[in-house]
């Protein structure tokens, strides 16, 4: 792997980030996202984004709908998207609700959102 362009963004929600979003994938080959505030049947708004990139996500809200109805804004949310010229050689390690793991090539990243459950 010659070069990995990499950048980190807190979206404080999908509608809100979306516009500097869709300016980084014209410019990164891996994303780090927190905070998009999805669920996971909303991970389509992600995977639509932009058909350059395999997308990684986790939802922080899953639970919440799971148990009740939303009370309060959104919250939490990671996700890695990866361009697709890499795709030969990323692997999905391991998610959690505030963190995933992928190895590229030989490069091992974490993303890690700030909320804690």
């Amino acid at each position: 792997m010659a070069h990995l362009s990499l950048v980190s963004y807190n979206l404080h929600g999908f509608n809100h980030g979306l516009p500097m979003l869709r300016e980084l994938t014209n410019h990164f080959d891996v994303i780090c996202v927190q905070e998009h505030w999805l669920s996971t049947p909303q991970f389509d708004r992600l995977d639509s984004l932009s058909s350059d990139f395999v997308n990684f996500n986790k939802s922080a809200m899953d639970h919440i709908y799971a148990a009740d109805v939303l009370h309060g804004r959104p919250f939490g949310g990671t996700s890695i998207m990866v361009h697709r010229r890499f795709a030969s050689c990323v692997k999905h390690l391991t998610y959690e609700t505030n963190f995933i793991i992928v190895k590229i090539c030989d490069v091992i990243l974490v993303n890690v959102s700030s909320l804690l459950l």
